[in-house]
């Protein structure tokens, strides 16, 4: 095959090995990507210049990077507690929490995760015909001061926010059958979402196999973040609720994974 042979490769193809490559190292040259395809740097670099227009990567000379914006940072290496997460992006978990409110239906049973997120939401549930679980000792709180249906799972209560984790309540969350799980992680990068602990990663998991359908809350401060444990992959998630769209690459890799991405109204 000649350097010309490969304008055979669809473009759509050839901008897909394009986006890996750039997963894989952040960043890419247009002599390594010609030379990886066999085609001209003038393909290339109309490749480049197309995958730029849709915000997908950002060009340099003689290549290109992923948009700063998602660039992998690591998360701090504790937990912030929840009263200081609390006040932090609290308009925009505001906004998600009132588009995650419309999931949920009469009679609904449903899981709420943990996190401040989750207790905006907590906040408009208000019809006590829905049957909610929960490990957040907070979320507990607020439904029963309500007089809403509330399960509280048995374990080891602890962490920065207090929530109910381990063996017993894993065991005891496998009794039920939820309409929806809302989720809520610590960051989100191309390799799917992450959080704090395995403990909350294990609880995550265990409501994620007991729902038809599982809603991510997520502020678009997650994009890109990185924290010690992964939770899951896009695959297993139906809806992403946030406040605002997410970077080129994370777009392509959610929708490709069949995850409706919900962004909220200003």
């Amino acid at each position: 095959m000649n350097v010309n042979d490969g304008r055979k490769l669809p473009a759509t193809l050839r901008r897909k090995e394009i986006m890996s490559a750039l997963e894989r190292n952040g960043h890419v040259t247009i002599v390594d990507i010609a030379e990886q395809l066999r085609v001209s740097d003038m393909t290339v670099r109309r490749d480049l210049e197309l995958l730029a227009e849709d915000n997908l990567l950002v060009r340099t000379h003689g290549g290109a990077h992923l948009p700063e914006i998602f660039q992998e940072r690591p998360l701090e290496r504790h937990e912030p507690s929840a009263a200081s997460r609390a006040s932090v992006h609290r308009e925009e978990k505001q906004k998600i929490a009132r588009t995650a409110r419309r999931y949920i239906e009469p009679h609904m049973t449903i899981a709420l995760d943990i996190g401040t997120t989750m207790q905006e939401l907590t906040a408009l549930i208000d019809d006590v015909s829905v049957r909610v679980v929960s490990t957040s000792l907070r979320v507990q709180q607020d439904l029963a001061e309500r007089q809403m249906t509330i399960f509280v799972p048995p374990g080891k209560l602890g962490g920065p926010e207090p929530s109910i984790s381990g063996a017993q309540t894993i065991a005891y969350l496998q009794n039920f059958h939820f309409d929806a799980v809302f989720l809520g992680v610590a960051g989100i990068t191309l390799d799917g979402s992450f959080d704090y602990s395995i403990e909350d990663a294990e609880i995550k998991k265990a409501l994620i196999q007991r729902s038809s359908r599982r809603i991510l809350l997520a502020d678009s401060s997650k994009f890109g973040a990185v924290s010690a444990v992964r939770v899951t992959g896009f695959d297993v998630i139906d809806v992403l609720v946030t406040d605002a769209e997410p970077p080129g690459p994370l777009k392509t890799r959610l929708e490709a994974a069949g995850t409706e991405i919900v962004v909220t109204r200003p």
